[in-house]
């Protein structure tokens, strides 16, 4: 009895103790929590990782580092735990890892990354004279090439090609790991140019001296060509040519002389002017230039048809409708179709007759005029030695005592 008694205290008292110890192991559970907390608190803030990148020996100042898909930077807080760390350039292969991140700093080093390549390959039709790569890392310069095929570094290059007479240029991007290829096949043509007389200088469009007439360009652009002639003493001649891809196609340009030029510019501007003889001397200088030539005799016969015809008309206002007709008539000769000098010569011919009948009246009237003119001269002809014996007799104071005889003869004044 006694013994079940001494139990049941020591079961009672146990539990006291229970209630007692519990509240403070719960808070010193509390504080081993706490505690933990912020250990891994303060822990975590001082878990980085650092690293540096490199390219080909040189450092990288900002390169594109991820830490599970989200960008991350050297010296930066990380998580601890597992993680996927990706370092990409453009200009390189990309690098990555798994890596387990514990408290502290975890320096990952030197990242050296691989310089990405990929291939180009160039193919000219027909073959060039000159190929030149050019890029940032890389430059190459070939002769009389049909093309090549490279690796090289990724990045922007620009390929020239350089036919005879042409020049082609493109850009193109290699990408890592890739086969970039580039067709060079522009479309070329062959040109011949002459010139009369030869031995011109001709001139490209970008200013280049191509060789002098007669001449043949080859390997040119297919399309509109245009250039310019150039010789001593001549004008300059601006030349356009279609080019035709694989044919030749050719020119031929007439040069004109300098004192030429002048002379049809001199006739063209007084032709303009109305002033049709000095135009007229002007062509007529041309002509001895270069004899025979058609654009100078149509140019002159235009002279003539047109001094003619102002004449004309200058002489039909002025009322000499004969003299007009006579211009008309050297007009109609160099041009029989002249439709103004036709509607001028209708008018004319009848003022014209108007003109003749007025002539022919003026003229009988100046005849009769004549007529009364001789005969006043004949008659005061006859009476001048009547006068005269008067004039002598009339100081005579006995003049009156003589009488007056008249005598009449067939005979000049000489034989009398």
């Amino acid at each position: 009895m006694e013994a079940n008694t001494q139990k049941e205290s020591s079961r009672a008292g146990g539990k006291h103790w229970l209630r007692v110890l519990r509240p403070l192991a719960w808070w010193v559970i509390l504080v081993l929590v706490l505690y933990g907390i912020r250990t891994h608190q303060r822990l975590s803030a001082q878990t980085r990782i650092t690293f540096d990148v490199h390219l080909e020996g040189k450092p990288v100042e900002f390169p594109e580092a991820t830490l599970d898909g989200r960008r991350v930077l050297s010296d930066q807080n990380v998580s601890i735990g597992w993680h996927k760390f990706l370092v990409t350039h453009a200009k390189a292969n990309p690098f990555s890892t798994n890596l387990f991140v514990w408290y502290g700093e975890h320096n990952l080093g030197d990242i050296a990354l691989k310089r990405a390549h990929g291939v180009l390959i160039v193919n000219a039709e027909p073959p060039v004279s000159r190929l030149s790569v050019l890029g940032p890392e890389f430059s190459t310069v070939l002769t009389n090439s049909d093309g090549m095929a490279s690796p090289l570094p990724t990045d922007v290059y620009r390929v020239e090609a350089q036919w005879l007479n042409h020049v082609d240029s493109q850009r193109v991007t290699v990408s890592a790991g890739a086969t970039n290829v580039l067709r060079l096949a522009p479309s070329l043509g062959t040109a011949t140019l002459e010139s009369d007389p030869s031995g011109a200088m001709v001139i490209g469009s970008d200013g280049r001296v191509l060789g002098t007439t007669p001449v043949t360009l080859r390997e040119l652009h297919a399309g509109m060509w245009k250039g310019e002639l150039r010789l001593p003493g001549y004008v300059p001649a601006l030349v356009a040519l279609s080019v035709t891809a694989n044919q030749t196609n050719s020119v031929r340009t007439n040069l004109v002389n300098w004192q030429y030029a002048e002379a049809i510019k001199e006739a063209r501007q007084q032709l303009a002017a109305g002033e049709f003889d000095r135009a007229l001397d002007a062509l007529a200088q041309a002509l001895q230039i270069k004899p025979g030539d058609s654009a100078v005799t149509s140019l002159q016969r235009d002279a003539t048809i047109q001094k003619h015809l102002s004449q004309a008309q200058a002489l039909d206002q002025k009322g000499d409708a004969i003299a007009a007709r006579k211009e008309l008539e050297s007009v109609l000769a160099l041009a029989p179709d002249h439709a103004e000098a036709k509607r001028l010569l209708t008018g004319v011919r009848e003022r014209e007759q108007i003109q003749i009948q007025r002539q022919k009246q003026l003229a009988e009237e100046q005849l009769l005029r004549e007529k009364e003119m001789a005969e006043n001269r004949r008659r005061e002809r006859l009476e001048r030695p009547r006068k005269a014996f008067e004039d002598a007799v009339a100081h005579t104071e006995d003049a009156k005592l003589f009488g007056t005889h008249e005598l009449k003869t067939s005979k000049s004044s000489s034989e009398v």
